[in-house]
């Protein structure tokens, strides 16, 4: 194609072994052609545990690693790196996280002499709520300092991470804002043929049931909503590790009558959630693109959410929806309490919601992404 840079990148994704699943055109794997399609040769090493083949399409190759833990990945991922960097010397490294895969991208640099572009997506780096997680992320973040160090470039996925790495004395000329996108066609035609009318006074979270969703946080605000607002409910689209302890923590809250969780739901089912909510609700305590905030923009909704990246990037305060602080249930509980009790503010939000898209399309993302590899050309 026209834009196409004269670029052999390698790729190592920690995260991508789901890229080996073609049953069906996943989000990320469609996104890995894209950004195929924009260099001359892309490879992708991914780990595997069911000893699949590689998948080959223009420009694209997906490899393999055999591997069962993440400690045999970084070490297959390094022999196989050299193997093919000898066969045919790239010109270019890729890593899609800023802890292991980072460093294990540092060692490579220096080892094949070539440039490495740390891709940090969820906004960890110098993020305390991202070290509170679990212990482990105290010494992940000690690796994300130094593979940010060495790195060439840092890929983050918004201005706000931008932000916070710039403060932190990173200078701002070794970062490139390249955000994710959703496939705003697919989107569309899913949520065009699904037949449902809005339900009054719904709000909707959909994502994971983990601790950076902070869906206690939720919960408490939607005790105070059903004080003052008793038809409201609340869905719970998704799973997790804490999804038996959240339905308890709703019982001792006496709200169960009014939240339903309703557990992990196909992508194409999702559609029907967003066309019958009054409100989005996201109470992250971080979160990088935050690509359902988009969802719900084009599914016309009004979105809530905490002060996070994704968020702030999108969400202009008293625009599309409104921003709140991280851990604030009262804040959540009258912003939510606002849109649900106002019809005309609910629909003025939605609509802007949906214009808001036109500024996160896949094409400028997909320019974001030509315009970082320019760099190394």
């Amino acid at each position: 194609m026209s834009n196409q840079l004269p670029l052999r990148v390698l790729s190592i994704s920690q995260y991508g072994s789901g890229l080996l699943d073609t049953a069906a055109l996943s989000g990320a794997l469609a996104r890995q052609k894209e950004y195929a399609e924009r260099l001359s040769s892309y490879t992708v090493l991914v780990p595997d545990t069911k000893s699949s083949g590689p998948i080959i399409a223009e420009n694209l190759t997906i490899l393999p690693i055999p591997a069962g833990n993440p400690l045999a990945f970084l070490v297959g991922a390094y022999q196989r790196a050299r193997e093919l960097h000898a066969e045919m010397p790239f010109d270019l490294i890729m890593v899609d996280n800023p802890h292991l895969t980072g460093v294990l991208g540092v060692f490579l640099k220096y080892r094949l002499k070539i440039p490495l572009v740390v891709h940090s997506m969820a906004d960890m780096i110098f993020n305390p709520w991202y070290r509170r997680e679990r212990f482990s992320n105290h010494l992940k973040h000690i690796l994300m300092r130094a593979s940010v160090f060495f790195a060439n470039a840092v890929r983050v996925s918004t201005e706000y991470e931008c932000e916070r790495l710039t403060s932190r004395g990173v200078p701002r000329e070794k970062i490139a804002v390249v955000p994710f996108y959703i496939d705003t066609v697919d989107f569309s035609l899913a949520l065009s043929q699904v037949q449902a009318l809005r339900d009054p006074m719904t709000i909707l979270f959909v994502g994971r049931l983990s601790y950076q969703k902070d869906i206690p946080t939720l919960l408490a605000a939607m005790k105070e909503v059903k004080e003052r607002c008793p038809a409201a409910r609340l869905r719970i689209v998704g799973s997790g590790e804490l999804e038996r302890a959240l339905r308890a923590h709703t019982a001792s809250l006496s709200i169960a009558d009014a939240v339903t969780f309703t557990g992990a739901m196909p992508y194409a089912s999702i559609a029907k959630e967003f066309k019958k909510a009054t409100v989005f609700a996201l109470p992250s305590l971080y979160e990088g693109t935050c690509m359902v905030l988009h969802e719900a923009a084009l599914a016309g909704l009004p979105l809530v959410s905490t002060d996070v990246a994704g968020a702030h990037d999108f969400i202009r305060d008293g625009v599309e929806g409104f921003l709140v602080p991280v851990r604030d249930a009262h804040a959540l509980s009258v912003a939510l309490i606002k849109v649900l009790n106002d019809a005309e503010l609910q629909q003025k939000l939605g609509e802007a919601s949906t214009r808001r898209m036109a500024a996160f399309t896949k094409e400028k993302a997909l320019t974001a992404f030509s315009e970082l590899c320019t760099r190394f050309v």
